[in-house]
């Protein structure tokens, strides 16, 4: 996730931020793995009729879109 605080610096320094795509690398195994193993930030119910439930990691990122208190700490 350090990426993302080297884009908040960017913006905060001027440069025209229009957007971020959340993607991990971990996504690219989804591709080889099949659904198998549960990659990505919302965990999907395929007994309930597709329903989404966000992950802790969606939660974090959620508030940081949100400008709240988040450090490199919250990381670890």
């Amino acid at each position: 996730m350090l990426n993302i605080f080297s884009l908040f610096e960017f913006f905060r320094d001027g440069v025209n931020v229009k957007g971020y795509f959340a993607w991990s690398l971990l996504d690219n195994f989804e591709w080889t793995l099949g659904y198998r193993v549960r990659t990505g930030i919302n965990f999907v119910d395929y007994k309930n009729g597709l329903k989404r439930y966000p992950k802790m990691s969606a939660i974090w990122f959620r508030n940081f879109l949100q400008k709240k208190k988040v450090t490199y700490g919250d990381l670890r």
